[in-house]
């Protein structure tokens, strides 16, 4: 074999190997499902730092209910994607009846965006994200996004209301000192 065939013989077996890892990345990438990390702080250790953790975030919050979930729906949306390309996507939304509301305006349903989406197979995630599941109670501490829709505050107190009884005593006593 000459050195130009020897040449030539290499660089077939390295193109051919570039190209079969382009495809293995390329599957990849359409099928896997992106996954954002969140860090958030550890919860109350005792009731003193809980009734100031539920005051803060009450003052902070537009609205804080109870309520319980009703539907989970991907709504169609425009969003841009990594590269500033606008593209077809579809938010994930929860559509919760309300119990109660503790603070805000009275409403019967409230919706909650989430930062889940769908570009087609691929889904978009953040571990913030809050998974509640059909049928079950929440307390819901909701803010406004840019767009002035609510969604639960990324590393607040929203939680299941069985969970939730000692916030529901700070609240029930701040509402009632408010009303007087």
């Amino acid at each position: 074999m000459t050195l130009f065939e020897n040449y030539y013989f290499l660089h077939q077996t390295n193109m051919k190997k570039i190209a079969l890892l382009s495809v293995v990345l390329v599957l990849m990438f359409l099928t896997h499902n992106n996954a954002l990390a969140c860090v958030c702080s550890m919860g109350a250790t005792n009731d003193k730092e809980l009734k100031q953790a539920v005051i803060e975030e009450f003052n902070y919050v537009p609205l804080v209910f109870s309520g319980k979930v009703i539907a989970a729906e991907y709504i169609p949306v425009i969003k841009k994607d990594y590269l500033g390309k606008q593209v077809n996507a579809e938010n994930l939304v929860y559509r919760l009846s309300v119990d109660k509301v503790y603070k805000g305006e009275a409403v019967s349903e409230v919706i909650l965006v989430t930062d889940v989406f769908r570009y087609g197979t691929i889904s978009e995630t953040t571990s913030c994200d809050f998974n509640y599941r059909g049928g079950e109670q929440y307390l819901v501490y909701a803010t406004l996004d840019l767009n002035g829709k609510f969604r639960r505050n990324g590393c607040g107190r929203t939680d299941l209301i069985k969970n939730a009884k000692k916030d529901i005593k700070v609240l029930q006593k701040l509402t009632s000192k408010m009303k007087h």
